[in-house]
């Protein structure tokens, strides 16, 4: 849109991108515009796109400008997959999902990929990385990036009093145990920030108890 909120007509021609991705039960999951000006888009099914700032699709990225994160992805729940995208400083795309009914042990999926859609050979040994932040199920809420491309994962459960979950993985795709932190006060549907200006995070929070007037 225009700065007056009229459609930016250099934009594909009308302002306005519609990209197919294959399913037509798929539906939208993240999105970012990074740091040199492109735009990154995610759907729950496994597809990652890249469009040039006209709207155009960059076909220099992945397989003609889409990256698959997930070749079985017939598989994944759109009700229960979540998917986080952010940017390293040097362009690298990482890309962070979650599907509990598909597996319950490491269902956070870790994919860390170049600016043109390879995945980055530096990461866990050139594969992708599998964790979990409790053992049960966690939707994901939150994805930070410090200064020295560590990534900050956050969850939460449904379990008693919703606690929200924060590990930190590092930029070549160790995990910091050191870096392990888990709410104890009563949350409902918590949220998590990233500040990277101070490389401080910040969870937050209605109280769970509607009795609780904080």
């Amino acid at each position: 849109l225009n700065w007056d909120g009229t459609y930016d007509t250099s934009f594909d021609g009308d302002g306005k991108k519609e990209v197919g991705f294959g399913d037509t039960n798929d539906s939208p999951a993240d999105f970012m515009v990074t740091q040199d000006g492109y735009i990154v888009a995610s759907t729950k099914r496994g597809s990652v796109v890249k469009l040039n700032f006209d709207g155009t699709i960059n076909t220099n990225f992945g397989n003609n400008g889409f990256y698959e994160y997930n070749p079985s992805y017939s598989t994944y729940s759109l009700t229960n997959h979540q998917v986080k995208l952010t940017e390293t400083s040097d362009n690298k795309i990482f890309i962070v999902s979650n599907d509990y009914s598909v597996n319950a042990t490491n269902p956070i999926k870790v994919h860390k990929i170049t600016s043109n859609g390879i995945f980055d050979s530096a990461f866990n040994s050139n594969s992708v990385l599998g964790i979990s932040l409790n053992a049960s199920s966690v939707t994901l809420n939150g994805l930070g990036i410090d200064d020295n491309d560590n990534i900050y994962i956050s969850g939460y459960t449904y379990e008693s009093g919703t606690p929200n979950y924060v590990k930190k993985v590092t930029s070549t795709g160790m995990i910091d145990n050191t870096y392990n932190w888990t709410s104890t006060a009563y949350n409902y549907f918590p949220g998590f920030i990233f500040d990277a200006s101070d490389n401080s995070a910040y969870c937050f929070s209605t109280g769970y108890l509607y009795s609780d007037s904080n």
